[in-house]
């Protein structure tokens, strides 16, 4: 099977069961070393299964195409690996079937190698993630924010310098690491099994559907069914029935008429909004000027905040469409789940900001009058009386430190007379303040962020003298540093060579210097006047900035907060993978005993775990925003700005706000994109269609061949809604999809047209013409139902099948039991045509099994010996001998599938 000391992989599930029962295992064999286990089912012998998955068997009755989920673990179709605890030991010789063994005191399985003893088994337990709860694992942690954006603006200085420090140490680190490969001893490519992982890990997260697919469909595989119901059961059963109908009949006219309606209108609604909004953001993203012009919402935090309310709306549909796709495909299909948890984390907060917002709002509203006066005292003994007593007392001598009498009353009264006329514009407005509280107040019921972003820009307005105090003081400061520098290199007998940008020597005149000596002591004596009122007016304006910085760190954690995130890390840590690790297991009790059996190799447990997403990953924008605030704000470069009375550039609110649009896309959907979308979800869910098919198309099926070929031109919608064949061949990029026509060369045409004829009446014979057949078209009737439920069974209509079976037993017991007994040529089409484990094939036994057994002796002749086994298996008492199987005592009920 595998080289001799070799090591061989297995991936059990932790959840097969570790009972005795005898089973198969089933899953996918990744090569000769690396064995994938979906499954163990119970129960069943190992060449069943293995004729059960050739033919399709136990992949059947699958909610939606199994070969989707299927090529997602690279391959076409699972197959038997082997068997779970064998009554007897199986020849597997050459076959590379593993055997296994089970105990309910042992934690892991025991597995025994039929041609090699002398390799070491590696069994991998896993975790099944349960998709239904969005569960699944992942070699790379989840993305939570989009990663469609672009980087930082080059036009913005206050990055520039940032990012090409960042990058250099990219290319520094990355220079590093070249030179680490260069010092390697041995560089050993990737293995197979490493190449492998990646698809391993997709068939972790398929196989909990995988093997519950294979779970229902075991029964299919030597089935018995369940007891016929008793009188007071099949009342119930009516009555569930009728009951089923009213509710139906309920919604078919709810389909019909209400919700096409509804649908049209909210449609109509919302791209009536889609349209307004995007009239509001081309407002709000409009560049007068050049393109490199701030716009409307790089300037206001209202506006900021309006616009990514309006994008959040614009992209909610189209996330909504998404996950409403990812209902109608497999569940372990994990594209989607960062989508979900993005769409609903932004829905969450919207709601928590609203039921705040209307909190904060009431309060506003209900006290208007307190809280304008409360903003009014506070700006005004702040802002403006504060102001005005540190100016008066930088005027004199403040701590002690003496300043320059003359130049401290001349910029004191310049900095006194703008804020005299700032507090008397102010005051203008202070009548209106009620009424600017109160629209504040109504503006929250839109959520909290909104008060906190217009009170973010009264700030900016309110303290619009305070930036104008610091830019002016710190332009005089500069220059007058400036001056100092310059004639301080005077003295020196330099000057700066401004082409060259560097110091040169220079002769200077005896006048020259003396002027230079008068201005150097006069500029130095006035320095720290200026640099007092300076370093007031800069304090100011570091307050202010640490207070709108508190406010937008306010608007960032209630617009991008991960809260459902959060949520999901600590109720289930499984929908966050953030990468797996597989932990060694102490085995000393497995170890000794399989000591001591035959063929049991060395055997190393592994758990095969998942790693929850980390707090810290959750929130890394926040802590790479923090970095980049405090590379800005907090580097040399920034401080000795300071010091020299240059001028800070300031984060443009576009860059350092990114974080709230990251769940965002870079370009949204347009309103005829979503417009599309909307149509198409529209049309797929019209009252005029079945599960998706259009009955307004028509489909051309082209049974038998040759001089005996029939062309029946059939709706589609009804095909597809009543056969799986016809669904799938008609589902995706099929010949049969685009030529519109299906071919059946095998079938024959008189079969189909009795199909088609059911399919379209819902009746397959009229009852009252049963008494005047005689016996031979009776046996022809019954033939050509029984043709029926082969045709149905072939296309997959359930609905056929179960008719054709009523059918069949209804129209027995019309019959004396002496002439409606199947005969031979229509038991022998039976078996000849269907599966082992059929209805069909049961009901013929337990019509037959009443029979005596001399008349079964003599009608023996042309009944295919399968047949004759099964009648056998019931007549000797395989089933209680007071319960045989009488199948008109059992009723049609019996011999039904579920629909």
């Amino acid at each position: 099977m595998v080289t001799h000391n070799g090591l061989m992989r297995v991936f059990w599930p932790s959840d097969a069961p570790r009972d005795s029962a005898p089973g198969v295992l089933v899953g996918f064999r990744n090569s000769k070393s690396d064995v994938f286990v979906v499954g163990v089912l119970q129960d069943v012998e190992l060449r069943q299964v293995e004729n059960a998955l050739l033919v399709g068997t136990l992949l059947r009755h699958s909610p939606h195409d199994i070969q989707e989920l299927l090529q997602r673990c690279g391959h076409s179709s699972v197959r038997a690996l082997g068997s779970v605890n064998p009554k007897t030991p199986a020849d597997q010789s050459g076959a590379d079937l593993l055997t296994v063994h089970t105990d309910p005191s042992l934690r892991f399985p025991r597995l025994h190698h039929p041609d090699d003893a002398l390799i070491t088994m590696q069994v991998i337990v896993y975790d099944r993630p349960h998709p239904t709860r969005m569960q699944y694992l992942s070699l790379k942690p989840i993305t939570l924010a989009l990663g469609d954006k672009t980087k930082v603006a080059e036009w913005d200085v206050a990055f520039e310098e940032l990012e090409r420090a960042e990058e250099r140490e990219r290319k520094r680190k990355a220079h590093l690491v070249e030179k680490l490969k260069l010092h390697r001893v041995i560089a050993h490519p990737r293995t197979q099994k490493e190449l492998a992982l990646p698809m391993i890990i997709e068939q972790v997260n398929c196989s909990y559907e995988l093997n519950a697919l294979l779970q229902k469909n075991i029964g299919m595989i030597g089935r018995r069914m369940k007891r016929a119901l008793s009188v007071s059961e099949r009342v119930v059963e009516s009555a569930n029935d009728l009951w089923d109908y009213i509710w139906l009949v309920l919604h078919y006219a709810f389909r019909v008429w209400i919700w096409p309606i509804a649908a049209q209108l909210f449609i109509f609604g919302l791209i009536t909004h889609r349209i307004m909004g995007e009239a509001v953001l081309q407002v709000l993203h409009w560049r007068p000027g050049s393109s490199d012009s701030p716009a409307l919402k790089d300037i206001s935090a209202t506006a900021q905040q309006i616009d990514i309310r309006l994008q959040q709306s614009c992209y909610w549909p189209i996330q909504y469409l998404t996950l409403r796709r990812r209902k109608i495909n497999w569940e372990s299909i994990t594209n989607s789940h960062p989508e979900y948890i993005r769409f609903y984390n932004s829905l969450w907060l919207v709601a928590n900001d609203v039921i705040m917002g209307i909190a904060v709002g009431t309060f506003i509203i209900e006290n208007a009058s307190f809280v304008a006066a409360q903003v009014d005292t506070i700006f005004s003994t702040w802002s403006v009386d504060g102001l005005r007593r540190m100016i008066s007392w930088l005027m004199g001598w403040p701590g002690g430190l003496k300043l320059n009498t003359e130049l401290a009353a001349f910029l004191g009264d310049l900095f006194l007379w703008v804020i005299d006329y700032w507090a008397g514009c102010i005051s203008l407005l202070r009548p209106n303040l009620p009424a600017l509280v109160q629209i504040i107040g109504f503006s929250a019921f839109a959520g909290a962020t909104m008060p906190i972003s217009i009170f973010s820009d009264l700030v900016s307005l309110l303290t619009l003298h305070i930036y104008s105090f610091y830019v002016a003081s710190a332009r005089i400061f500069h220059w007058q540093l400036t001056i100092i520098i310059s004639l301080f290199h005077l003295f020196r007998g330099k000057k700066r060579n401004i082409l060259r940008n560097r110091i040169d020597s220079c002769d200077y005149d005896l006048d020259q210097l003396l002027l230079g000596t008068i201005l150097f002591t006069l500029q130095f004596f006035l320095l720290p006047t200026v640099f007092v009122f300076y370093l007031t007016f800069a304090s100011a304006r570091i307050a202010v900035i640490g207070l709108k910085a508190a406010l937008e760190m306010g608007l960032a954690c209630l617009n991008h907060f991960p809260l459902f995130a959060v949520m999901l890390r600590l109720k289930d840590p499984g929908r966050l993978p953030g990468g797996i690790y597989f932990e060694l297991q102490n085995t000393t009790d497995a170890s000794s005993n399989t000591a001591g059996s035959v063929n049991s190799p060395p055997t190393a447990y592994v758990l095969l775990k998942s790693i929850p997403l980390s707090l810290r990953a959750m929130f890394q924008p926040y802590f790479d925003l923090g970095d980049r605030i405090r590379k800005h704000y907090f580097s040399p470069s920034v401080l000795l700005c300071l010091v020299s009375g240059q001028f800070v550039p300031p984060i443009h609110r576009r860059n350092l706000y990114s974080l709230q649009y990251s769940m965002l896309p870079a370009k949204r959907a347009s309103i005829g994109e979503l417009w599309r979308k909307l149509t198409e979800r529209s049309g797929r869910t019209s009252s005029h269609e079945l599960n998706g098919f259009d009955p307004s198309s028509f489909l051309l099926v082209r049974v038998g061949c040759d001089s005996s070929q029939q062309e029946f031109l059939l709706h589609e919608g009804i095909l597809c809604a009543r056969s799986e064949f016809f669904r799938r061949a008609l589902n995706g990029n099929w010949i049969e999809k685009k030529e519109r026509l299906v071919k059946l060369p095998e079938d024959d045409p008189q079969t189909f047209a009795f199909y088609v004829s059911f399919i379209y009446t819902n009746v397959i014979f009229d009852a009252t013409a049963l008494q005047t057949m005689t016996p031979d078209e009776f046996q022809a009737h019954i033939l050509a139902v029984v043709k029926l439920y082969v045709l149905a069974e072939k296309l997959q209509d359930r609905q056929a099948k179960n008719e054709a079976l009523r059918t069949v037993l209804s129209d027995t017991a019309e019959r004396s039991f002496a002439d409606s007994l199947p005969n031979a040529e229509i038991v022998q089409f039976m078996y000849n045509n269907t599966l082992q484990g059929s209805l069909g094939r049961r009901l013929m036994v337990d019509l037959w099994n009443d029979v005596h057994a001399t008349s079964i002796i003599e009608q023996r002749e042309g009944i295919c010996k399968e047949f004759f086994v099964d009648l056998a298996h019931a007549l000797l008492g395989e089933r209680p001998s007071r319960k045989r199987n009488g199948a008109l005592s059992y009723g049609a009920k019996e011999y039904c599938e579920e629909l």
